[in-house]
């Protein structure tokens, strides 16, 4: 063996086997006996990672975009619960007014059976008589009203529990790579991928 290159120069290779006949040369001019794996074992495990690394990311982009949609979903659910948190609160006041109104015609009703007793016992008048009006019932009102009181409730406790699911969502948004480590180590690989984090 000599200091250099063979003394017939290097090996030409043409197509695929250039490079598996560049290492022979440089095994064979250092003198190390080294087995060279298949030609093909190193370009399938590469394409076999790609493949796999493809599939990941395919999948963890439209299980984001999933999420994407069901948080906007949320939110607009949100909006229209708020609205008719707003409806509520008019209906509301509507109520305590017609309420007032009930007690007003209650009581010019209470004061004309008076002012009628102290006709029939012929006692003097001494204030005018007040004009008899229609009114509703008391007792249907204040059940209208308690209704109305818990349907606020129960649509408070709606937009808590969408604030609770909207904010958790955007956590787990944020730390979406976690999830993701945990399923490439179900997989038997380690993988980072990078999650667009939205809600900001």
């Amino acid at each position: 063996m000599s200091g250099g290159l063979p003394v017939n120069g290097p090996m030409k290779y043409s197509g695929s086997s250039t490079a598996r006949g560049q290492q022979a040369d440089i095994v064979w001019w250092l003198g190390a006996e080294v087995e060279l794996p298949p030609n093909n074992k190193y370009g399938k495990n590469w394409a076999e990672e790609d493949a796999h690394r493809y599939l990941v990311e395919k999948e963890s982009l439209i299980k984001e975009e999933m999420i994407q949609t069901e948080l906007m979903a949320l939110q607009q659910e949100k909006k229209e619960l708020k609205a008719a948190h707003l409806q509520i609160n008019e209906l509301s006041t509507k109520v305590m007014q017609l309420q007032h109104n009930n007690c007003v015609l209650m009581s010019n009703m209470q004061c004309y059976d008076l002012t009628e007793h102290l006709e029939i016992l012929g006692s003097p008048i001494t204030a005018p008589r007040p004009w008899p009006k229609s009114f509703s019932d008391g007792q249907q009102m204040k059940d209208i009203c308690s209704k109305v009181k818990h349907l606020g409730k129960t649509i408070n406790l709606l937009i808590a529990d969408m604030n609770t699911i909207i904010t958790e969502m955007c956590v787990y948004m944020d730390n979406g790579d976690l999830f993701r480590m945990m399923e490439e180590e179900d997989n038997g690989s380690c993988m980072s991928c990078s999650t667009a984090s939205m809600c900001r």
